[in-house]
C-alpha cells in the first residue's frame, strides 16, 4: 500500500474516485500546503456544483464530460505539486484497505458466483420427461406390481422347461401305441420329470393362457426368436422369468390336446407310465374346456411359446423400475432395438429434443422412479412399447455416451420465460448487493480483530 500521498492520490483518481480524492486532500493540506489548499476548495466547489447539475438533469452528457475531465486534469496537476515527503494518516491507510479489500471481496464473489452457476447450468440434467415408442427384438424389465402375462391368449404351441409335473385333466387319452384311446377314470394325468435320466420337457399345442404369474420387482425378459426351423405361419417367443416359489401357469384346451414329451414319467390313478424319447400323447376333451396345469420349479423359468402371425398380447399400464433393450449373441450383449424413436418433453409441452433409432442402435435408460409401458405389445415379427415418464439416464451408441441435455439447455427450452426473468434479477443483484455484503463482511471481521 502506497504511504506517498501523492501516489495515493494519483491511484485514486484513476480509480475515479475523484470526490474522495477532494475530501483527503482538504483534510491533509489545509495545515501544511494553504496554497494548494485553495485551489482544492476551487475545484472541490466546482466538483459539488457538477454533480447538482447531473442530479437536477441541467447539464447534458457532453458538457458534463467536458467538466469532469477539466477537473480531473486540474486535479492532477495540483497532485503534481505535492512534496514527495507528505505521507497519508493511518486514518486513509485504513480506508484504502477497506477499498482494496472491499474490491478483492467482491470480485471473488462474482467468481465463486458466476463460476457455480456456470458448474451448475452444464451439469446434465438428471429428471427429464420422456415418451417412447420402440419395436424390439428382446425386453427385459422390472415390474414393479404382480403381473398376469397373456391372458386369456390364444398359443399355436408352448414348450416348458425346469418344471416339476404337468397335470392334464381329460375324458380320454392316446399314447399313439395303436391301443386306441385309455380312459381317465380320474379325469387328470400327471406327468414329471424322469427320476433316472436328468433334464425334461414338455411340448403342447393349440392352448389358451389363463395367465403367466410374475411377481413384483422380478426380472423378467420376453424375446421374439427368429429361425428358419420356424414355420413360416407362427412366430416364437420365449418367456424367462425368477420365482421365488412354485406358481402355477394355468391353460386350458377344448377337443384335443397333443402333447410330445421327452424323458418324462406319466401317472395316472395307481398306473404308471414311461415316456422315453420323442413319444406323442393326445389327449380328448371333446364337452368342455379341460385344464392344464404346470408347476414350475423354483428358480428361473424359460417359457416357450409358438405364436400365430395374426395374434398379438398386449399388456397395459405396466409400472417398471429397470428396463433394458439388449439381447445375448456370441456371449456379448448387443441391441435388440429393431426401430423407433425417443421424445424429451415437459408434460403439457412440446418435445424440445427428438431422437430416431435404426436396427442395432444402442440405447440405455435409466428411469428416474419408474416408467409406465402404457402399451407393451409381443406379436410373431417383434415387441413393441409405448412408454412415459420421467429418466434419470439416456446413454446411446457404442460408447454408451450420456445424451442426457445440460440444465441450462434443459432450462431454456422448457421455462425460457422464467429463466430469463430470473437472469435480469441475478443481474440486478449483482450490481446492487455485493458492496453493501462486503462491507458489512469487513466491519465484521474488523470487529473480530478487535476482540482479539
Amino acid at each position: 500500500m502506497p504511504n506517498s500521498l501523492k501516489n495515493f492520490t494519483n491511484i485514486l483518481l484513476a480509480e475515479g474516485y475523484t470526490g474522495s480524492v477532494l475530501n483527503f486532500l482538504q483534510e491533509t493540506l489545509h495545515a501544511s500546503q494553504p496554497d494548494l489548499y485553495k485551489q482544492v476548495i476551487t475545484l472541490s466547489a466546482r466538483f459539488k456544483r457538477l454533480e447538482k447539475s447531473v442530479s437536477k438533469g441541467i447539464i447534458d452528457d457532453r458538457d458534463e464530460k467536458l467538466e469532469r475531465n477539466q477537473i480531473n486534469y486540474a486535479l492532477t496537476e495540483l497532485i503534481q505539486e505535492i512534496p514527495e515527503e507528505m505521507k497519508i494518516s493511518s486514518e486513509l491507510k485504513e480506508v484504502y484497505a477497506r477499498k482494496r479489500n472491499r474490491w478483492i471481496i467482491t470480485s471473488l464473489g462474482y467468481v465463486l458466483i458466476l463460476g457455480g452457476l456456470a458448474w451448475l447450468g452444464f451439469m446434465p440434467q438428471k429428471k427429464l420427461y420422456a415418451q417412447l415408442e420402440l419395436h424390439l427384438s428382446r425386453l427385459t424389465f422390472t415390474s414393479m406390481d404382480e403381473l398376469n402375462l397373456f391372458e386369456g391368449k390364444v398359443v399355436s404351441g408352448i414348450m416348458l422347461q425346469n418344471f416339476d409335473k404337468v397335470s392334464i385333466q381329460a375324458y380320454d387319452w392316446d399314447a399313439a401305441d395303436g391301443e386306441g384311446k385309455v380312459p381317465l377314470p380320474s379325469e387328470r394325468m400327471s406327468l414329471g420329470l424322469h427320476p433316472d435320466i436328468p433334464g425334461g420337457s414338455a411340448y403342447l399345442d393349440t392352448l389358451r393362457l389363463e395367465g403367466i404369474s410374475v411377481l413384483g420387482e422380478k426380472p423378467v425378459s420376453i424375446e421374439v426368436l427368429t429361425s428358419d426351423l420356424i414355420e413360416e405361419e407362427s412366430g416364437q417367443v420365449q418367456l424367462d422369468y425368477e420365482l421365488p416359489e412354485a406358481l402355477p401357469i394355468r391353460m386350458n384346451f377344448k377337443d384335443s390336446l397333443h402333447l410330445a414329451t421327452t424323458y418324462l414319467v406319466g401317472k395316472q390313478g395307481d398306473e404308471l407310465y414311461d415316456f422315453i424319447g420323442q413319444e406323442t400323447l393326445t389327449f380328448f376333451c371333446p364337452d368342455k374346456n379341460c385344464e392344464v396345469i404346470a408347476t414350475t420349479d423354483t428358480g428361473i423359468q424359460h417359457v416357450y411359446f409358438d405364436t400365430p402371425k395374426d395374434i398379438t398380447y398386449t399388456e397395459t399400464e405396466v409400472e417398471v423400475s429397470e428396463i433394458s433393450f439388449t439381447r445375448s449373441e456370441d456371449n456379448r450383449e448387443v441391441s435388440a432395438l429393431l426401430g423407433g424413436a425417443q421424445s424429451l418433453k415437459e408434460p403439457k409441452k412440446e418435445a424440445y429434443r427428438e431422437l430416431s433409432f435404426g436396427r442395432n442402435d444402442y440405447l440405455g435408460i435409466k428411469p428416474k422412479e419408474k416408467l409406465t409401458l402404457t402399451e407393451l405389445s409381443v406379436n410373431s415379427e417383434e415387441i413393441l412399447i409405448r412408454a412415459d415418464g420421467y429418466l434419470e439416464v439416456i446413454r446411446m451408441g457404442s460408447e454408451n455416451k450420456i445424451m442426457n441435455p445440460s440444465r441450462l439447455e434443459w432450462l431454456w427450452e422448457n421455462y425460457r420465460f422464467e429463466l430469463s426473468a430470473a437472469f435480469v434479477l441475478s443481474v440486478i443483484l449483482l450490481v446492487l448487493l455485493p458492496g453493501k455484503l462486503s462491507g458489512s463482511i469487513l466491519t465484521r471481521i474488523e470487529r473480530i480483530r478487535r476482540l482479539l
